[in-house]
């Protein structure tokens, strides 16, 4: 298993939460790309930097943060934004300089989560949160071929520690 191990999936899919539990486990650092963008720029969400700046400037900074400023000899998981690897050819780099997991999530999950979710709602959610499950594959479907380029799929519901563990001693 290389030293990078990068999260991809839908947006509400876990990354941050299963990153962090995985980078605990391993005692290894975590590094979320859409918290480390805000924390750059001086703002409180994604969400406000789509408003300030657009789409394609976040997308431009998700690019820089991964391929020029990302220590690609460090033992990390990295938390990726849920766009990340579907511009740029991201995900390629990514399968080239680490791991990837895919994150897999149904859509009645996603949505169930994303209406409980408390505080700023995330870019394109809200265009997208009263969709039909066929819209919503419309929009996601390009993304999720992209994920599926992952190495390793992780299913909802599977703890990624023991995938993890599984998959060093196999």
């Amino acid at each position: 298993m290389r030293e990078l191990l990068f999260l991809v999936g839908l947006p509400f899919s876990g990354k941050t939460m299963q990153g962090r539990r995985l980078a605990a486990h391993l005692g290894i650092s975590f590094w979320d790309t859409d918290e480390e963008i805000c924390r750059r720029q001086g703002m409180n969400s994604v969400s406000e930097i789509f408003v300030r700046f657009g789409e394609t400037y976040f997308r431009e900074q998700e690019k820089i943060l991964l391929k020029e400023e990302l220590d690609l000899s460090s033992r990390m998981v990295v938390s990726t934004g849920g766009g990340t690897p579907c511009f740029f050819d991201l995900m390629s780099w990514m399968n080239q300089h680490g791991s990837t997991f895919y994150l897999e999530l149904d859509w009645q999950e996603m949505q169930l989560r994303a209406s409980s979710q408390d505080g700023e709602k995330r870019p394109l959610w809200e265009a997208l949160e009263q969709k039909t499950e066929a819209e919503l594959l419309d929009f996601f479907g390009p993304r999720i071929t992209i994920y599926q380029k992952a190495h390793v799929r992780v299913k909802m519901g599977w703890d990624i520690c023991g995938v993890y563990d599984r998959l060093i001693q196999s």
